[in-house]
């Protein structure tokens, strides 16, 4: 009985021993996460506390076009204005439209899907999407109408509101239009109201309404069901899926920034109390260790004693060693200095030597564009004095010549009149000459009689004696023309005397007009200059607006094609996993009947591929021997999950065998 007492009181003692242990264990724990963790645990409740995401607004939602209950404001096109596009010549005006549905009907050919495409072309498709290679093609070429140089298409809007009668009313100040015109060298301009704006700005005004031209969203065109239909469910980064097309449409993807802002902070959260965890399993791994080790305590704290003091030891080795190492690192340290000194100087000759060459380039550079300058005021002022020149040569042949008629008329009279009486010389030379040989004769054949001769003599010399008045009246008059010829001599240098004196007058005058001539050409240079800059700028301008155009034009393009490309890819690949899947059951022998794709049963020239495949959607359709095997394929289809296909059945089409080899008759 006192057994079972004493070890009760053992085992009390005991259990309060362990109690106090674990109390104890849990305030070190507790100190050892307040005094040590203090940092993480302010991060940690700062970061739980933090609720301003939880705080913030979300995003309003867009205003939709129309209310569910058909009240309200709603948009509507009027009506549309082409001039010159495609197949309409002239101006048109298609409408007025019906407030809720309007059908366009006719016959092939008759433009119906000119309305359309007019519609894509103020919204800004590409010229590849409106049926046309370029912008330029839109434009209306017929050889009645000759040779059209733009195309315009205007969208007349305007805000209705909903009669109970069938009716509606249009909203004051509501109407607005939208058009755009198209030139010959491929660009165009859009405009609001008759104001030129670019494409943002349409599709700013055009998503007030609820019409999105970016994703295109408002408008199926024909084979664009079928693409959406085989959208995936969900879309990845390179391709939209059918969540994020109704997200688009619906507006709930505004609210994924906010989706994404909380997913962060429920990531940080999580965060932190995986650190806090971490933090307060580590404290009490410690704590459980410390209390496990106790009796090895000892034996460390002597070993660490030991190795602290070979540590000490080698700490003074190492000390002595840098104390030496330090006395030759202060050598090396001043030399380095008294080199890094020099490398100084030689830096601050070689920096103002370099300053020197840069002043010396740029005087050289200076020098040489004024001397340029003078060179080309110098040419061109050699230019103008050398017409100048030529002017006043001009202007001194024209004095010259007037002078110099004048004197040759007067000289010509005198040389005639000297020609005259040196005409008349000769003859009266031959006439004395003639005299002499016959007084000659005479003297001779009269010498036997003189009496005779001396009379005939005498009446000679008489005779000589008449001629002398006129030699002398003949020699009087060469003088006078001869000072008459100096007279004219002694003008003409004094004329250019006078034309000396008007030439520098002339210089003088020459040099003024000069100086302003080159103040006038400065001004002109100076104003056309910023002509040709104010030029430069505006054409820049409006080349970056039609680029902007062009470039969010090919954009939209690029993604619809895009979008349209993987459509068609995962169409055709889910076509290939059919024809794969039945052409494998054929070689197993299940379906003998298969026959294969239509479009591969038969062959055709590659410039008629695109036409008939376009023209002949039938072509992928399956052929097989009877409807038997048609419905197993099909049957086959369902169980695998492989999707729909189209089966062609020959024993249901043999009946038009006979029809087909029958001849038409009229």
């Amino acid at each position: 009985m006192s057994e079972t007492n004493v070890r009760d009181e053992n085992q009390l003692q005991s259990d309060t021993e362990e109690e106090n242990i674990s109390n104890e264990a849990l305030n070190k724990i507790n100190e050892k996460c307040l005094v040590d963790d203090g940092a993480p645990e302010k991060h940690f409740y700062a970061v739980i506390n933090d609720v301003t995401v939880l705080q913030k607004e979300l995003p309003p939602a867009p205003e939709p076009p129309i209310k569910c209950d058909g009240t309200g404001p709603r948009l509507m096109i009027k009506e549309i204005w082409i001039e010159n596009f495609k197949s309409y010549a002239g101006r048109h005006v298609i409408g007025p439209f019906h407030k809720s549905f309007t059908a366009i009907v006719g016959p092939n050919g008759s433009g119906k899907s000119n309305v359309i495409d007019s519609l894509l072309f103020v919204f800004g498709y590409r010229a590849q999407r409106i049926r046309s290679k370029k912008i330029s093609v839109l434009i209306h070429n017929t050889a009645e109408h000759g040779h059209m140089r733009f195309c315009k298409v205007e969208v007349h809007f305007c805000l209705i509101v909903d009669r109970p009668d069938g009716g509606y009313d249009i909203v004051g100040d509501s109407e607005f239009v939208i058009s755009r015109t198209a030139h010959r060298d491929g660009t165009s301009v859009y405009q609001i109201d008759n104001s030129v704006v670019r494409f943002s700005q349409v599709a700013e005004r055009l998503q007030q309404y609820g019409i999105d031209l970016n994703h295109s969203r408002f408008l199926i065109l024909q084979g664009e069901v079928e693409l959406i239909s085989l959208m995936k469910a969900k879309g990845d980064d390179n391709e939209p899926g059918m969540l994020e097309y109704l997200e688009d449409l619906i507006g709930s993807s505004r609210l994924k920034p906010c989706i994404q802002e909380l997913q962060e902070k429920i990531n940080e959260v999580q965060d932190v109390q995986c650190e806090r965890v971490i933090s307060i399993l580590l404290v009490i791994g410690a704590f459980l260790l410390q209390t496990n080790l106790e009796p090895t305590k000892t034996e460390a704290i002597f070993y660490l004693r030991l190795q602290n003091e070979q540590i000490r030891i080698e700490h003074l080795k190492t000390q002595l060693k840098l104390i030496k190492q330090e006395q030759g690192l202060k050598l090396l340290i001043e030399k380095q200095e008294q080199l890094q000194a020099e490398h100084d100087e030689i830096k601050d000759a070689v920096e103002q030597h370099k300053q020197l060459a840069l002043t010396s380039q740029h005087e050289l550079d200076s020098l040489k564009k004024k001397r340029s300058a003078a060179v080309a005021a110098a040419e061109n002022a050699r230019n103008k004095f050398s017409q100048f020149e030529k002017n006043a040569e001009k202007a001194k042949k024209d004095l010259s010549t007037l002078r110099l008629e004048e004197l040759k008329l007067k000289r010509e009279t005198c040389l005639k009149t000297i020609n005259d009486l040196d005409a008349g010389l000769p003859e009266l030379k031959a006439t004395q000459v003639e005299l002499q040989e016959n007084i000659k004769v005479k003297m001779e054949s009269v010498q036997k009689d003189t009496a005779e001769m001396t009379t005939e003599i005498n009446t000679l010399t008489s005779e000589l004696q008449k001629l002398k008045p006129q030699e002398n009246a003949i020699t009087a008059k060469l003088k006078t023309a001869q000072n008459e010829l100096l007279t004219l001599k002694s003008q003409h240098l004094a004329g250019e005397e006078n034309i000396d004196e008007k030439n520098k007058v002339l210089d003088e005058l020459l040099q003024s007009i000069k100086q302003e001539e080159l103040k006038f050409e400065r001004c002109e240079k100076q104003l056309n200059s910023m002509e040709r800059d104010v030029t430069v700028k505006k054409d820049e301008l409006n080349m970056l607006i039609a680029k902007e155009a062009s470039l969010m034009a090919d954009l939209r393009d690029m993604e619809n094609k895009d979008q349209e490309m993987r459509m068609r890819f995962s169409q055709g690949t889910n076509q290939n996993k059919i024809v794969q899947a039945l052409m494998s059951e054929k070689r197993s022998g299940k379906f003998k009947g298969f026959y294969g794709r239509l479009g591969d049963l038969g062959g055709i020239d590659q410039k008629y591929d695109v036409a008939i495949s376009t023209a002949c959607p039938q072509l992928d359709s399956f052929v097989t021997d009877t409807m038997v095997t048609a419905t197993e394929c099909v049957d086959f289809l369902k169980m695998s999950n492989l999707g729909r296909a189209t089966f062609i059945a020959l024993d249901k089409i043999r009946d038009c065998a006979d029809a087909i080899k029958r001849p038409f008759t009229a």
